[in-house]
C-alpha cells in the first residue's frame, strides 16, 4: 500500500523498515544507513552521505557505488 502511494506521487518514508544487511559490505551498509536518513523531497550529496558513516569527502566516488549496488532502489534513496 504504502509502495502504490509512493509510485502514486505521495512520497513515503520507508526508514521504519527491517532491512537484511547482513550480505552487504560493511561501507555499503554504512551508505544505506545514511542514505535512509534523507527524508523524502529532500536531497543531499554523495559527500555528506560519506561523511555520515565518518568518510572523508573523497570517498563519494565510493557512495556513488554502494548506492549504485543498492538492492533497495524504491525504498533507499
Amino acid at each position: 500500500m504504502r509502495v502504490q502511494r509512493h509510485l502514486g506521487g505521495d512520497p513515503q518514508d520507508f526508514s521504519n523498515l527491517r532491512y537484511d544487511f547482513t550480505a552487504l559490505p560493511e561501507f555499503h551498509r554504512a551508505v544505506l544507513h545514511a542514505a535512509l536518513a534523507v527524508k523524502a523531497g529532500h536531497t543531499t550529496t554523495y559527500g555528506a552521505i560519506a561523511a555520515a558513516p565518518g568518510q572523508p569527502p573523497g570517498a563519494s566516488r565510493a557512495v556513488g557505488t554502494a548506492l549504485g549496488a543498492n538492492p533497495w532502489p524504491l525504498l533507499i534513496p
